[in-house]
Parts: C-alpha cells; structure tokens; sequence
C-alpha cells in the first residue's frame, strides 16, 4: 500500500526492440494503472522518463497535478 505521499516514476523502453503493438499495450497498461494513484502535489506525484538510445525526461514530479494530466501525456508517447 502506498502511503498518502509518494513520488513515483516511470520509466519506459521505447527502443526499436519493443514491438509497436507491445508498446501501445504498455501505454494503455501505464494509463490504467494510473487510476490507482490520486495524483496530485499533496499525495502522489508522477514523473516518466522513456529510454532508446538516450534518456528523455517526459515530465517532472511537479508538472500534472492531476490523474487526466499524466494520462494525456502518457497518450502522446512513441517509439523511437
């Protein structure tokens, strides 16, 4: 069990050695499996960070102060 205040972050392969498929499944995992959290500065803070050849940071612990902003983002991914 989480407690009230976490910070939490995910990172995700978005290689050429994902399958494009795979990687919409992972995408559609993440978003799901967000609605366990209550994202917000006060509870949960959310920072995702996705990885091919380099390391791209997507967003910060303090930028989406809500579940549906870190959904929207987690939408917008893709493979590299």
């Amino acid at each position: 069990m989480l407690s009230d205040q976490s910070d939490i972050l995910f990172m995700l392969d978005t290689s050429s050695s994902v399958y494009e498929l795979d990687f919409e499944k992972m995408k559609l995992f993440l978003s799901d499996f967000i609605d366990l959290f209550k994202v917000s500065n006060y509870r949960q803070r959310i920072s995702s960070l996705t990885f091919a050849d380099d390391v791209k940071v997507n967003f910060y612990l303090d930028d989406h102060l809500t579940n549906d902003d870190v959904k929207v983002k987690v939408k917008l991914y893709e493979e590299r």
